[in-house]
This record gives C-alpha cells, sequence and structure tokens, in this order.
C-alpha cells in the first residue's frame, strides 16, 4: 500500500481533521490517566470508525461495508490505547496525541456537516495536510508504529486492490495525484 494512504489511514483511524489553527485545541492528555485516556481514545476511535464508514459510503454505497464499525472495540484495540500512553514519555508527545484526538473530533463534524466530503477528499486531498494546528512529528509515528496502530487499525478496512485502484482513480481525477 503506498505511504501516503497507510500515514493518513493510521491518522485517521488510530486516533484524529481540518480548522484553523485556533479552532483545534489540543486534548489534555498530560492532565489525564492511563485508563482515563484509554477510555477517551476508545471513544474517539469508535465515532472515526462511524464517520470513516459514511465517507467509504459517499465514494460508493456499497463500500460502506468496507468500514467495520459496528463491530465492539476489542482488546488489541484498547491495547493500543494504553501503549500510546505509555510511549507518550514527554510533554510534546502528549501534546501529539492531544492534538491528534482533536483532529479525529474535527473530522467528524466535517463529514457530518458536508455531505460532499468523502473518503478519497479526506485519504487523499488536503482535509488532513490543511490543518495548520496540527503537524504530526516524526514522534506521533514512531508513537504508532510502536505500538501497530496502523496494523491493529487497518483490521477494521478492507483496501482490497480493487477498491484501492477505484480510490486512486477517483483522486487522479479530482486533481490530488498525478497520474
Amino acid at each position: 500500500m503506498p505511504h501516503r494512504i497507510s500515514l493518513t489511514a493510521a491518522v485517521i483511524l488510530c486516533a484524529a481533521t481540518a480548522a484553523p489553527a485556533q479552532d483545534l485545541a489540543p486534548v489534555d492528555v498530560a492532565g489525564m490517566s492511563r485508563e482515563a485516556f484509554t477510555e477517551r481514545y476508545v471513544e474517539s476511535y469508535a465515532a472515526q470508525l462511524d464517520w470513516t464508514k459514511e465517507a467509504f459510503a459517499r465514494v460508493d454505497p456499497a463500500y460502506a461495508e468496507n468500514v467495520d464499525a459496528r463491530t465492539p472495540v476489542n482488546d488489541a484495540e484498547r491495547a493500543v490505547a494504553g501503549c500510546l500512553y505509555d510511549v507518550a514519555d514527554s510533554d510534546q508527545k502528549k501534546e501529539q496525541l492531544g492534538l491528534q484526538l482533536a483532529m479525529v473530533a474535527r473530522l467528524d463534524e466535517m463529514v457530518e456537516a458536508d455531505p460532499d466530503l468523502d473518503y478519497v477528499d479526506v485519504a487523499f486531498g488536503d482535509v488532513v495536510t490543511d490543518i495548520t494546528a496540527f503537524d504530526p512529528s516524526q514522534e506521533l509515528g514512531a508513537m504508532m508504529q510502536a505500538c501497530n496502530a496502523t496494523q491493529v487499525a487497518m483490521q477494521r478496512m478492507d483496501l482490497s486492490p480493487e477498491i484501492f485502484a477505484v480510490l486512486q482513480d477517483k483522486a487522479t481525477e479530482r486533481g490530488y495525484i498525478e497520474p
């Protein structure tokens, strides 16, 4: 799977939208216990699954089934949250997690507010990269990698080569990627 869609999927499905800097305030992860962060993360993750499913359905109604938002969050997904909390061993890392959680909430609002916003726009467009208050650091990527966040989250999605090709074709048609 190409790097951009993998990183975007990680950001989108692992805890994370477009807002002016003054509107995107990080969740105070440093002030949370591990248990409180895990619950907040799991709540955010479940909401992400819902709007990701909706964004997929907007590409093609048949794609709604390509995101499993019905199955309750499992132990592996919950463990990702605990792991992220554990590896966020500095205020800067905790702030990155807090911004990611704020971003997820904003994407939820955006998808709900704009019926034309679909998964192609979120994954390939500038929806995530236009967020001036969210600049994911290499540390965030390293934390996600250390916790297997992408692998765990991608178990909820069916991005077969055929579906990925359709998404890429639509992204090319919209000018998000070069032909």
